[in-house]
């Protein structure tokens, strides 16, 4: 076939060459002539100009100066957005490789990437898988990327007046100082409620109480 197309330099002349192709379908190359320069690709990345005196129109699935390149790309094979770039093999070979967008994955980019198969959301989280990567709905008490953490509730220090805050997995408890009480220790006990005073008249002093008896009692 080369040969047939350097017959064609010397004598610029229309001719129809008939090749191959590599499902042994013979198909037609028409080469017409043409006068002027044309840069022909002597390697991959190197070009020199040369007098040419013809052009070939290629088949729909060839390129290239003599149509001698397959065009795997043609077709548009890679899904999802995917790029295609075709490998050169000249007209044997229909290979091509396909770099896939973010997400997806397979020879042909067919596939979405399943970033939840390695289970990385903790402690009981639901784990949500998207182009970007994955995200976990934790459950209370948990958080972080990967619901790994628990929540601490006593870190914003919720219990009053030297109290102790103990967290578990959904809430926290105080132990209140001596004289104080309520869920956060943000009360004083109220001695004389309970009417301590047998015969006299209570009143709360501080964390205490004190008795003010009725003369003659």
């Amino acid at each position: 076939m080369l040969q047939q197309m350097v017959t064609l330099i010397q004598k610029p002349e229309i001719a129809n060459i008939i090749y191959e192709d590599v499902v042994g379908n013979l198909k037609p190359v028409v080469c017409k002539p043409w006068q002027g320069k044309m840069l022909k690709p002597e390697s991959r990345g190197l070009t020199t100009n040369v007098d040419a005196t013809f052009f070939c129109d290629c088949d729909n699935d060839y390129l290239g100066v003599f149509c001698e390149e397959f065009n795997a790309c043609q077709n548009n094979p890679c899904q999802n957005n995917g790029t295609c770039m075709d490998m050169a093999e000249k007209h044997i070979g229909k290979n091509f490789s396909c770099t896939c967008l973010p997400g997806y994955t397979g020879g042909m980019c067919q596939s979405e990437i399943d970033y939840c198969i390695q289970q990385p959301c903790k402690n009981g989280g639901t784990c949500y898988s998207s182009s970007s990567g994955f995200n976990c709905q934790c459950p209370e008490g948990f958080l972080g990327p990967t619901c790994a953490d628990r929540v601490d509730y006593c870190a914003s220090f919720p219990c009053q007046n030297n109290g102790t805050c103990y967290t578990d997995r959904l809430s926290y408890s105080c132990s209140c100082s001596s004289g104080f009480t309520g869920p956060t220790c943000a009360h004083l006990i109220d001695f004389c409620a309970l009417n301590p005073c047998a015969h006299g008249i209570c009143r709360s002093v501080g964390t205490s109480y004190k008795c003010l008896c009725i003369p003659g009692m």
